[in-house]
């Protein structure tokens, strides 16, 4: 029998790991923006402390980014027109309050998006092979003799009770108009 429990927690686990390695990714490409900037214009401490701000207020956007990918690629409805516009409205408000009070909310702001959108962007990949995977699983011969054991199985024990070899279900009744 398939224990879909296991597969949820290590499912879970593998969704927090592509969140941090997103993270990290998308931290170590904005570090690299700053140090560059840093490079032709006077680095200053104070932005190291807004980088170091940026960060800690865009690892939330980080983990919503995968765990939105993630859940619209394992979607089987097309679930694009529904979360594209909540994520850009999302987005759009955010940035539109934090660049509105200027200075360090503007970089904040930027590197909010810049995690959210890599973050996504993992998630959708993760998303999208554990789906395939799924399917070939549930394809896979080990698979279909499992069920077909299962079926056989619950048809012995049926017999062995006393009961049909096929289950009767009630009708269901009308629904009134």
């Amino acid at each position: 029998m398939i224990d879909y429990g296991h597969a949820a927690a290590s499912s879970a686990a593998i969704m927090l790991f592509v969140a941090l390695g997103s993270f990290i990714f998308s931290a170590a490409v904005i570090a690299l923006l700053f140090y560059t900037v840093g490079l032709f214009t006077k680095w200053q401490q104070g932005n190291k402390v807004a980088l170091g701000q940026a960060l800690f207020f865009a690892f939330p956007f980080s983990v919503l980014g995968v765990t939105v990918g993630f859940v619209t690629s394992l979607s089987r409805e097309s679930a694009v027109g529904t979360v594209l516009p909540a994520i850009l409205a999302l987005v759009g408000g955010v940035c539109v309050y934090l660049v509105s009070k200027g200075g360090r909310s503007a970089i904040t702001s930027a590197v909010a998006v810049v995690m959210l959108c890599v973050s996504f962007s993992a998630g959708v990949g993760y998303g999208s092979e554990a789906r395939v995977e799924n399917e070939q699983n549930a394809l896979s011969p080990a698979t279909q003799r499992a069920l077909a054991n299962r079926e056989a199985n619950i048809k012995r024990y049926r017999k062995s009770v006393g009961l049909d070899d096929e289950v009767v279900r009630p009708p269901i009744p009308a629904s009134k108009p």
